[in-house]
């Protein structure tokens, strides 16, 4: 069995049990909507407006290895997201914010990401993991009015993961250079 640590249960689908399915369902799709849909309840009935912002993921943005439930159940917040958008707008907003590799207390910083041939730095087109205040930032602009005709999208705060999600060549590779004749 393949077992990579992060935050959610990483391993090949034909090993994935139905409490494994339903942990990642729960915690990162029903519990969004139950969420949500309670703070619509109360902002529609009270006649207020506003914004709601879910926290996603890159993993639902793009697929992985042994990584299939949480992946679906992010996908799944990625339409989620539109649906509610579309549902409740004009009065609510509704985004998402999807994050990439970010440094946390369960993912700490490693000594060897300030290697310069460090994976991270070798994959990630801004050269380092992201940090928890620059997730809060993304969160910011979207509840703020510089986000005021923004709704049902998802934004990557995720140092140009995405952008480079299936590249498998060093990022200085990738970078614009002279082409001689």
């Amino acid at each position: 069995m393949v077992t990579i640590v992060g935050a959610s249960n990483w391993k090949p689908l034909l090993e994935v049990s139905e409490d494994d399915w339903n942990r990642e369902l729960n915690l990162n799709l029903k519990s969004v909507f139950y969420c949500a849909r309670s703070a619509a309840r109360r902002m529609l009935s009270a006649g207020r407006s506003g914004s709601i912002i879910a926290i996603n993921s890159v993993s639902g943005l793009t697929s992985a290895p042994f990584h299939a439930p949480y992946g679906a159940a992010k996908s799944g917040l990625t339409n989620l997201v539109r649906s509610m958008a579309v549902e409740w707008g004009p009065d609510i907003r509704v985004n998402a914010i999807a994050p990439g590799t970010i440094i946390t207390q369960r993912l700490p910083k490693q000594a060897s990401e300030d290697d310069p041939s460090s994976p991270f730095r070798k994959r990630l087109p801004m050269q380092r993991r992201g940090t928890t205040d620059e997730i809060g930032k993304g969160v910011l602009f979207m509840a703020s009015d510089l986000a005021a005709y923004v709704t049902g999208q998802t934004l990557a705060v995720d140092g140009g993961w995405m952008a480079a999600w299936m590249l498998d060549i060093p990022t200085e590779l990738s970078r614009p250079r002279k082409i001689s004749d």
